[in-house]
């Protein structure tokens, strides 16, 4: 999740505030047992970073943007997590940290969360950075608090037919369906009529 849809927040926070960002990423280590992971920055009289279970004190953001105002971008891989902000970047290497660092940073992320200690992040936005193909008829796995784009070059008038159905986890379904008549019309099932 994390690695093929990198998190980005914004703030506005200047330094010497004491503000913070803290971001939990939740795992699953064994394909049952969830394990959250924390990321926290801290607006002090330098701007430094914690990552759990990996660092053992604050490390220091070298040469960040003096702007106040930043976007922040977050993306992992098995062996790095990379924070980006205004067009620069550092990164952490899990092989680096502490005894467990790689074992509860390395698994996929699952879920993100914003703590509520949080005091630093305005704004918070997670988007695909490619188009992926798929199969027909076969299920992908997608949170529906991360918008869903399809792409199309079915015309106006065409008669194709575009159905994307979703499945909860309490397995009930349901799905959109637009025609491409002229003009264009949807239905979304259990719905409208």
């Amino acid at each position: 999740l994390l690695a093929t849809r990198p998190v980005q927040i914004k703030t506005d926070s200047a330094k010497s505030t004491d503000h913070l960002v803290s971001i939990s990423f939740g795992t699953y280590l064994d394909g049952t047992t969830s394990k959250e992971r924390k990321l926290e920055i801290q607006f002090g009289s330098s701007i430094t970073y914690t990552i759990s279970d990996c660092t053992t004190s604050d490390a220091s953001l070298s040469s960040i943007s003096s702007a106040t105002a930043k976007t922040w971008t977050f993306s992992k891989s098995n062996e790095k997590l990379t924070i980006e902000c205004n067009e620069q970047s550092w990164y952490y290497t899990f092989s680096s940290g502490a005894t467990n660092c790689a074992t509860y940073w390395a698994p996929y992320v699952t879920e993100i969360k914003i703590n509520s200690d949080d005091t630093a992040t305005d704004a918070v936005r997670q988007e695909p950075l490619e188009w992926s193909t798929f199969t027909r008829n076969s299920a992908i796995e997608h949170y529906m608090d991360v918008p869903l784009q399809l792409k199309t070059d079915a015309a106006v008038g065409s008669g194709l037919i575009t159905f994307v159905k979703f499945k909860t986890s309490l397995e009930t379904t349901s799905g959109i369906r637009i025609d491409f008549t002229d003009p264009p019309q949807y239905t979304i099932y259990k719905c409208t009529s």
